[in-house]
């Protein structure tokens, strides 16, 4: 368990000074909403990120869930949960208490694979009526270096907006003189 003490160091009723021993979930969850509704405690607002929700949606563990919504909505405490999963239907695996509990608040996200986001790649650069333009990226297209070069994109950003601002910034720099130096280009 981790809190973040950006008070003071004199603050005598900093995070820091309380102490949760080990137990059942239960138990431990006790602890920690003994320790926020004290009066000693600084009342911030607390964000429990839980990733991967699905770990904890087996019979055993959805106590957890279950006591981290009810304190969302029945608490006097500011505290908000925030889960993350890859399954789209997640909620369905959700006991009917901490059903009854949740906001049903879910924000869906795409996840593109690597063979969707080189597909895009391709489909930008694409111009209609452009057949030696096209002819050119189709060709740079099954270079290796340009997978590699792609593939080192969407490490690092999986997203097509940063897809479209690195092909921006390479189309940008190139001049109506170059008959095709865009492979040369992604590499710088």
């Amino acid at each position: 368990m981790e809190f973040s003490d950006q008070q003071e160091e004199s603050d005598e009723d900093s995070i820091a000074n309380y102490n949760v021993k080990e137990g059942s979930v239960k138990e431990v969850l006790d602890e920690i909403y003994k320790i926020m509704s004290s009066e000693n405690f600084i009342r911030k607002p607390i964000i429990f990120f839980l990733r991967d929700l699905n770990k904890f949606t087996s019979t055993t563990r959805q106590i957890l869930l279950y006591n981290l919504l009810d304190w969302t909505v029945s608490s006097t405490l500011p505290v908000c949960v925030i889960a993350a999963d890859s399954q789209m239907d997640i909620t369905e695996t959700f006991e009917k208490r901490v059903k009854s509990r949740f906001s049903k608040r879910i924000l869906y996200t795409c996840h593109l694979s690597f063979e969707s986001f080189y597909f895009f790649f391709e489909n930008f650069l694409l111009l209609p009526g452009e057949e030696t333009w096209n002819n050119h990226v189709k060709k740079l297209a099954e270079e290796v270096s340009t997978k590699q070069l792609i593939k080192k994109q969407y490490d690092v950003d999986p997203t097509l907006d940063g897809l479209k601002t690195l092909l921006v910034n390479v189309l940008c720099h190139l001049s109506a003189s170059m008959t095709f130096q865009l492979t040369s280009k992604l590499i710088n």
